[in-house]
């Protein structure tokens, strides 16, 4: 409780010292500061997981709500707001959970017409330190966070609940996780939900001054697209909760893609990814040979067909993907000997894999540049159970604006 209760101290600090919205006049986009506290439970996700009472979070958004309407995603999201989200949990167990400080970019948007009615949705995805996880003498209850540094991911629905000239009060519900995408074994995750209460400090009256004197107009064009990426992924030979401290190796994908690009900044693709695991033909070739009717390398590789869709704002893209898989063949023998489990989620790990994660661009999308370079961070998994971290380069070419339907 001793971080905690230093963290409370600064934050409050931070808004006393803030006599003025942290807002600059007569510019387009304004930004806020909106400090918050969150309370709930978290979700027990394996059997000896630790008891653990209330979780506790102090936030702290640094952000800028979007009215700049010559950017098209401003009016297809209503005003939508961005930034970076500063979290400090306390998590109910010092001494097996510990306490896990975030910093995490998100995006929140209104589909409703007026900002100060409805509800507010919003995704985040960044990175968290957690000061207690898994050590098999000291710390062996910890199965949920196998390293210090993890992936943290949440998603938020929040309601305006009184407003002035000067402040936003919202109630938000959001459910959070943290993985550190099976680079470090064991890794079932931490999963928390939570209500809570935060205070947007913005000026309502510049807001509203600017969307009277605006046109939401959202451009329809498209533009065709080619898209080549190389991935090197990292994980630990295991399933979710074992081997415990096995090896670790590496995970090469390349990718070649097509697709769209909708009102310049939903980028919708299509295509095929080859990937091969390291550990795999290590594991095949040293330990347990699993099969010896396919050549090492193939035996290691994997095939698959996937769709994917990134949302694009500015220089950063938060990216989306769902695969099917074509060619796997090492994953029947990896099942039996770490996974188990019934034969549903055996078929469903073994068809489907997801990808997520961000990009960032060389060059602002919303200049639709010809030749684009980006360099992305992304969790991959088997249907949802994470398989490996991965660092991504990729290519985009536009090749053509197509021509608009008219009738």
């Amino acid at each position: 409780m001793k971080h905690f209760s230093l963290f409370i101290i600064l934050i409050f600090t931070l808004v006393l010292s803030s006599a003025q919205p942290f807002v600059e006049k007569h510019q387009k986009n304004l930004y806020f500061f909106q400090p918050g506290y969150m309370m709930g439970r978290n979700v027990r996700n394996y059997p000896s997981f630790p008891k653990s009472g209330w979780r506790q979070s102090i936030t702290l958004d640094l952000g800028i709500q979007a009215l700049d309407t010559s950017k098209n995603y401003t009016g297809y999201y209503r005003y939508p707001q961005f930034g970076i989200g500063l979290t400090f949990n306390h998590l109910g167990n010092d001494t097996a959970l510990g306490n896990e400080f975030s910093i995490m970019p998100f995006f929140s948007y209104n589909p409703f017409r007026n900002r100060n009615k409805g509800m507010y949705f919003r995704v985040g995805m960044g990175l968290s330190y957690f000061t207690q996880f898994y050590n098999s003498i000291s710390n062996p209850e910890n199965e949920a966070i196998g390293s210090g540094f993890t992936w943290c991911f949440q998603g938020i629905i929040a309601k305006p609940v009184i407003s002035t000239s000067r402040a936003t009060v919202i109630a938000s519900l959001g459910y959070f996780h943290a993985s550190n995408g099976h680079i470090q074994l064991p890794n079932f995750g931490l999963n928390g939900a939570a209500l809570g209460l935060s205070c947007r400090f913005l000026n309502n009256n510049d807001i509203q001054k600017t969307r009277s004197n605006s046109s939401l107009e959202v451009t329809s064009d498209k533009y065709l697209f080619l898209l080549v990426r190389q991935g090197t992924g990292v994980n630990e030979l295991g399933g979710t909760s074992a081997p415990k401290g096995g090896r670790k190796g590496l995970i090469y994908s390349g990718t070649i893609s097509g697709g769209i690009i909708f009102k310049q900044h939903v980028k919708v693709r299509t295509g095929f990814t080859y990937r091969y695991y390291q550990l795999v033909k290590q594991y095949d070739s040293d330990i347990k040979p699993w099969n010896y009717s396919e050549s090492a390398n193939w035996f290691a590789s994997n095939v698959y067909f996937f769709l994917g869709c990134e949302f694009l704002i500015g220089h950063f893209g938060l990216d989306t993907e769902g695969g099917l898989n074509l060619y796997k063949p090492f994953y029947p023998y990896f099942f039996d000997t770490f996974e188990h489990g019934g034969d549903l989620g055996y078929f469903l790990k073994k068809m489907f894999c997801t990808r997520m994660g961000l990009n960032y661009y060389l060059l602002n999308n919303e200049k639709m540049p010809k030749n684009n370079l980006s360099i992305g961070a992304h969790i991959n998994a088997n249907f949802g159970e994470a398989d490996f971290s991965e660092v991504s380069f990729t290519y985009t070419r536009l090749l053509k604006k197509l021509p608009q339907k008219r009738f």
